[in-house]
C-alpha cells in the first residue's frame, strides 16, 4: 500500500546517488549567472532552442536550491517553447508525479498500524537527515481541504486518480527520449555540506509595454554561483543515452502496471473486514476461502469489484513491451554490463545472466499466451500441465472477483466447488483444481 511513499524513496535514491560516486565528473562553469529574465531575451532574438535551455538549466539549479515546485515552473516553460528540450522532459517525468504526492506520508497516519506505522516512521526519519525543508514539507502539509485517509479505498482512489495518470504521462514523456543524448548537472553540496554553491532570488521587472500603452510586471528568477566561476565546483554530471532511457522507461513502466494492477478492483469495505477477521478462530484466519472467511468478504458488496476507471486493459499491451526491452538490451551486454567507461551514466550498469534472459523469455510467452505452465508431477512421476491464458483476464477482467470464490464446503467448511471454474478465464479449460489434486505432494 506503500507505492507513493516508495516512489518518493526513489526520488530520494535517484538523487543521492547523483552525489554517491567515489569521482564524479567535475565541470567548470562558463558562466555564474542563470536567469529567467535572460531566457526571455532568448525568446525575443528568435534562440527558441538556446531559451528552452536556459530555463531548464535554472529549474536544474532551483531543483536543490529552492525546491520542487519552482523548478517545476522553469521545466514547463522551457517544454512550452521547445516540447523537446531532453533536460525539461526528463526532470518533468520525475517531479510531475511527485507532487501528486503532497501530504500522503501524513495522510497515511489515518490508517497505518503495526509495523507499516514502523516503516512510515523510519521514512520520516530519513526525510529529517536531509537538509530540504521543502522535501519535509512534502510529505507533511496537507493539501487545502484535505484530512489523514479515513481508509485504504480513499488512499487507493489517489493512487488510481492522481499517481497513476501521471505516471503515464511521464512514460509518454520519456518515450520522447528515446534516441537523446543529454546530459544532468547537480550540485548536491546543500545535502552533504549544509551549504549552497547557488544562491538564487526572485526579483519582479518591470517594462512599458508600448503596444497595449501600460506597464507589465512578472516576477523572475536570478541564479548565480557563489564562487569563483573559474573553479571546479562539485557538481556531479549525469550522462543519459538510449540505452539509460530504455531502462527507466522500463523501471517506470514496470511501476506503472504495478498500479494498474493494484487499483483495478475497489478495495471499499477492507478496514472492515479486517475488523471482523480478527473475530475468527486461528483455524478460519489460517483458510482465508473456507466458509467463515468466504462468507465475510461476500458481505462486503463492494469489495474487490472492479473500478469503472481500471486500466487492466493497458498493462496487455504494457507487458510485452517491457520485456521485450530487457531481451533488447541483453544484447548489449559488452557495453551495458560492468563497463568502466559507463561510470558517470544513470545506469552505470546492467548485466542480464542467461537464466534471467530466459526467465525473461519464458514470462513474455505468458503474457502473450495462452501458454502451458508446469505444475508438478503426479504419483507416476508424469508431469502435470495446465493451459494459462493471462490475456483474457486482462482484456476482459471479471466485474466482481468475489463471483470467484466458492460456493460449496464440506463438512470442514472446506471449499470444493468454486463459482468460475475457469477463475475470469486464467485457466481457460475450468481445470485448473483436477490437475492441482493430481499433483504429488
Amino acid at each position: 500500500m506503500f507505492h507513493k511513499v516508495i516512489y518518493t524513496s526513489a526520488l530520494l535514491c535517484f538523487l543521492l546517488q547523483l552525489g554517491c560516486s567515489k569521482d564524479p565528473e567535475k565541470e567548470i562553469l562558463k558562466s555564474n549567472i542563470s536567469s529567467e529574465k535572460y531566457a526571455k531575451e532568448l525568446l525575443e532574438k528568435g534562440l527558441t532552442a538556446e531559451a528552452a535551455d536556459h530555463y531548464a538549466r535554472i529549474g536544474e539549479i532551483l531543483l536543490v536550491t529552492e525546491g520542487f515546485v519552482y523548478a517545476d515552473e522553469m521545466f514547463d516553460s522551457a517544454l512550452e517553447i521547445d516540447p523537446n528540450n531532453a533536460k525539461a522532459l526528463f526532470y518533468s517525468a520525475i517531479l510531475k508525479p511527485l507532487l501528486t504526492l503532497k501530504g500522503v506520508p501524513r495522510k497515511l497516519n489515518g490508517i497505518v498500524e503495526g509495523n507499516s506505522r514502523k516503516s512510515l516512521e523510519n521514512f520520516y526519519n530519513q526525510l529529517f537527515k536531509l537538509n530540504y525543508p521543502e522535501l519535509i514539507s512534502l510529505g507533511y502539509e496537507l493539501p487545502d481541504g484535505e484530512g489523514l485517509y479515513a481508509s485504504i479505498f480513499e488512499f487507493q482512489r489517489d493512487l488510481r486518480e492522481k499517481l497513476l495518470p501521471a505516471l503515464e504521462n511521464s512514460e509518454k514523456s520519456l518515450a520522447k527520449l528515446e534516441n537523446a543524448n543529454f546530459s544532468l548537472t547537480l550540485n548536491l553540496a546543500k545535502f552533504w555540506e549544509k551549504r549552497n554553491d547557488f544562491k538564487c532570488h526572485q526579483y519582479e521587472y518591470s517594462y512599458y509595454d508600448q503596444r497595449n500603452e501600460r506597464y507589465e510586471t512578472y516576477k523572475y528568477w536570478y541564479c548565480h554561483y557563489d564562487k569563483d566561476p573559474m573553479d571546479k565546483y562539485n557538481a556531479t554530471i549525469v550522462k543519459l543515452d538510449r540505452h539509460d532511457i530504455k531502462m527507466a522507461r522500463g523501471v517506470l513502466a514496470a511501476h506503472v502496471d504495478l498500479l494498474r494492477v493494484g487499483t483495478a478492483y475497489n478495495l471499499k469495505g477492507l478496514d472492515i473486514l479486517r475488523k471482523k477477521w480478527q473475530g475468527l478462530t486461528r483455524n478460519q484466519q489460517a483458510n482465508p476461502f473456507g466458509f467463515a472467511g468466504t462468507q465475510l468478504i461476500r458481505e462486503q458488496k463492494d469489495f474487490l469489484t472492479l473500478a469503472d476507471d481500471h486500466r487492466l486493459v493497458e498493462v496487455a499491451g504494457s507487458l510485452p513491451e517491457i520485456l521485450t526491452h530487457i531481451i533488447d538490451l541483453s544484447t548489449f551486454q559488452s557495453l551495458l554490463c560492468e563497463n568502466p567507461s559507463r561510470s558517470n551514466h544513470l545506469f552505470k550498469s546492467f548485466c542480464l545472466g542467461s537464466r534471467s534472459l530466459d526467465k525473461a523469455k519464458e514470462m513474455l510467452e505468458y503474457v502473450t499466451g495462452p501458454k502451458e505452465h508446469l505444475l508438478g508431477v503426479d504419483s507416476h512421476g508424469d508431469e502435470v500441465f495446465v493451459l494459462v491464458d493471462l490475456t483474457k483476464v486482462l482484456n476482459t477482467p471479471p466485474q466482481d472477483l468475489k463471483d470467484l470464490l466458492p460456493t460449496q464446503f464440506n463438512r470442514h467448511g472446506d471449499p470444493i466447488v468454486f463459482g468460475d471454474p475457469t477463475f475470469g478465464g486464467l485457466f481457460p479449460n475450468g481445470d485448473i483444481l483436477e490437475k492441482l489434486r493430481l499433483v504429488r505432494r
